[in-house]
């Protein structure tokens, strides 16, 4: 047996331990992956929880949506409204803290409401070595990180994807558009538009 597909038989027997699971999802490859894989698990006691947001590309939501549908995963949005937290518009180095503390909060209530009491998101190994202030969100808020239990790397993601079929395996990384504003300059619904107009 390959170090692969033995994590990925890790990442199955961690989520095969809740009775009930909702996914932040983005719709990127980690977490369509992550998806994908809850869905063997645990079927119908899967919820897909995806924020719409100016901060988000409209492209990028419609295509979670869309994924979602064809794999089967009850899938609910809601409006994550970043753009009324004043700590975050600042735009500080602590931008993602702030804004993952707030949308892990929001599922959480969404998860609740369809009684499920567990939330995983889509971290892996090589989020551990960048800076990222919105993990330390998650870690506080008791969000769980499976692949990363299950020591998998972006490139295992991409190669096992691929083996599922998903079309995301080959999708390029897709960070928030407010990753595109250098700390210190407010993020405005019109920096955001200009930015999502020119990458469209």
């Amino acid at each position: 047996m390959t170090a692969i597909v033995k994590k990925k038989e890790r990442l199955m027997l961690l989520l095969g331990q809740f009775p009930a699971l909702a996914v932040a999802f983005s719709g990127g490859v980690d977490s369509s992956f992550l998806l994908a894989s809850a869905y063997e698990v645990l079927g119908e006691n899967l919820l897909a929880v995806t924020a719409e947001s100016p901060i988000h590309p409209k492209r990028e939501i419609g295509s979670a949506i869309e994924f979602a549908e064809k794999l089967g995963v009850r899938l609910l949005t809601f409006r994550s409204d970043e753009m009324d937290i004043p700590e975050f518009t600042a735009n500080s180095k602590q931008r993602c803290y702030i804004c993952k503390k707030h949308l892990f909060g929001e599922i959480a209530k969404i998860a609740k409401q369809s009684g499920i009491y567990h939330i995983a998101h889509g971290a892996n190994t090589d989020d551990l070595n960048e800076f990222r202030p919105g993990f330390k969100a998650a870690e506080e808020m008791g969000i769980f990180a499976p692949m990363i239990e299950a020591d998998l790397s972006k490139s295992d993601i991409r190669a096992l994807s691929r083996e599922m079929g998903l079309d995301t395996h080959s999708k390029p990384a897709m960070a928030c558009l407010a990753t595109r504003i250098p700390y210190g300059v407010p993020i405005s619904l019109h920096r955001l538009n200009m930015i999502q107009d020119a990458e469209d």
